[in-house]
Parts: C-alpha cells; structure tokens; sequence
C-alpha cells in the first residue's frame, strides 16, 4: 500500500511538473487567423524547444492592409456596387521573421491558462495590385463595358459598374521591400497533449521603400500600424 502511494505522489509530481514545464520545452507550430484594425490575414509560426541561439522561432504572415478609416460606398455606382472611391492600389504583405518569447504565466494544470509575450522581427515584401473597374460608356445604363484601371481623374464613379475580378491586371503588381515588428501576449489552453488553442493580442508595424499611393490625394505612406485579435490552433510535436 505503501509502495502504492509513492508511486502516485511520484505520478503527480511529474503530471505537474509536465504542466508546468508549458510549451517553452516542447517544438511546437501554431496556424491562426487574425483581424487587425485595417485588415485580416493568416499567420504560421514554428516554436523550437531548444532556442536557437536568442531565436525562438520563426514566422510568417500573410496580411492585407487598407488605409485607417476608408469604406466602401455603393451610392454612386451604377449597380450600387461597393466600392472604396479613389482607391487605385491594393496592398497585401508577406512577411517572414524570427520570434523571442518570454514566458510569463507557467501552466500548472489543465484548468490553467499559460501566457507568452512574443516579439518578432523581419523583412516583409509589400504587394501594391493595381485597382481595376467594370467601366461603361454611359452614367446611366451598363453600355459597353470594359476593364480599365482605375483613375479617378478620369473614370467617373457614376460609369462604374463594379470592381473587376481580381485576376485582371495582376501582372502590373508593384513589388516593394520593407521590414516589421510584432509584439503580443498569447493565452494558450487546451490539453497540451497534443494540440493546444491559443489567443493573441498585438499590434503590428511595417515600414515599406518607397511605397506606392494607395488612396488617391493620401500622401504615400511608409509606416503602417495596427492593432489585433488572433485566435490559433498549435500542435505539439514532440
């Protein structure tokens, strides 16, 4: 009997110590979506249990990035169709860089939420696709309509059908380099058995070369910030 209980005092001592341990001495990745304040993207990230050097991990983002406050209008269109008036490029981000984390709340059973603040940093390749548009003759009925790109000096948004699809003029795409940094506070909970969910909080900063005009009469803007949400779904892997 004895024997018995030594073997479960053992038993819980390492279940707790497992727990406790938390995700900073397991390889793990997570997949997440985020919402941000001018946007939405996807986001992959890669967890080393043993740091590689002061490197954590690695990660990579997909992102799109509208300018703060813009909205789409379907009052002046023919067809009423949505449309962000005197936008003439679209912006998109792919990032790619390294990640500190600092554990700040350890795990100490299932019931326990763990808590990381993450830093990360790299370069990113900033997408500046030019809008097109359904354009027709006349500003009163859908007559001859073409694809054109879209200027607002020209084309009238009462001949605007709606937008083209998003296909059309892809090759005229500016490609520019920059860098970014994020910095969040990740909740992780689940039975880290082998899968975990997680929540992040955040704001991002990308800075672009050179960037292109997004809205036409805003002056080119280099630096872009925003706040975000990210729900992730991680996966321990060993």
């Amino acid at each position: 009997m004895i024997r018995i209980v030594f073997l479960l005092i053992i038993f819980s001592a390492n279940g707790i110590s497992t727990f406790a341990q938390g995700l900073s001495t397991q390889t793990h990745r997570t997949i997440g979506v985020n919402i941000h304040t001018t946007g939405w993207g996807v986001n992959y990230a890669h967890f080393y249990n043993k740091p590689k050097g002061k490197i954590d991990g690695l990660n990579f983002d997909y992102m799109t990035q509208n300018v703060f406050g813009e909205r789409k209008e379907n009052r002046e269109t023919i067809a009423n169709s949505r449309l962000v008036i005197n936008k003439i490029n679209q912006l998109y981000y792919l990032r790619a860089g390294v990640i500190k984390r600092f554990e700040m709340g350890v795990r100490q059973n299932k019931s326990n939420i763990g808590v990381n603040a993450l830093l990360s940093a790299g370069p990113l390749f900033a997408f500046y696709k030019p809008v097109y548009v359904q354009y027709s003759d006349s500003d009163s009925a859908a007559i001859g309509i073409s694809d054109v790109r879209y200027t607002p000096t020209v084309h009238s948004a009462s001949q605007i059908f709606g937008k083209s699809s998003f296909g059309t003029g892809i090759g005229q795409t500016k490609v520019k380099m920059g860098a970014y940094f994020k910095s969040a506070l990740r909740f992780d909970w689940g039975s880290y058995e082998s899968n975990f969910k997680a929540l992040e909080v955040g704001f991002n900063l990308q800075w672009v070369n050179n960037p292109e005009i997004i809205i036409n009469g805003i002056d080119r803007q280099g630096l872009q910030a925003n706040l975000f949400v990210m729900i992730s779904f991680g996966k321990i892997m060993e």
